[in-house]
């Protein structure tokens, strides 16, 4: 399982340092490369619409929801990566860290 980062307050309001933490493109599997996956859905709606306040996020076993949340978050407010890096790995990420997430098209 990809390990979720450890994202400080000062990384989230200024996540600089995103690429350390993302996957590399080049690890991305390519089904996370384009919009018709569902993960590609939900990254790019969170990234242009943000998320309502009603969302669930459904952890796998294991996984910290909230510092994984905080790292997609994180991820998503970096001018580092390219856009679509940045969509790849969010939507990769999500995939990794939860089974579903229900309530996020606004």
């Amino acid at each position: 399982m990809l390990p979720v980062p450890e994202i400080s307050a000062a990384e989230l309001a200024f996540p600089s340092g995103a690429l350390a933490w993302m996957p590399p493109m080049a690890e991305i599997p390519d089904e996370f490369k384009s919009h018709s996956n569902p993960w590609c859905q939900i990254a790019s709606s969170w990234f242009f619409n943000g998320l309502p306040s009603t969302v669930k996020f459904y952890p796998r076993d294991g996984v910290e929801a909230a510092k994984a949340v905080r790292a997609i978050r994180a991820t998503l407010g970096s001018f580092a990566p390219k856009h679509e890096h940045k969509e790849a790995a969010d939507a990769y990420m999500l995939s990794c860290w939860f089974t579903k997430v229900k309530g996020w098209k606004t």
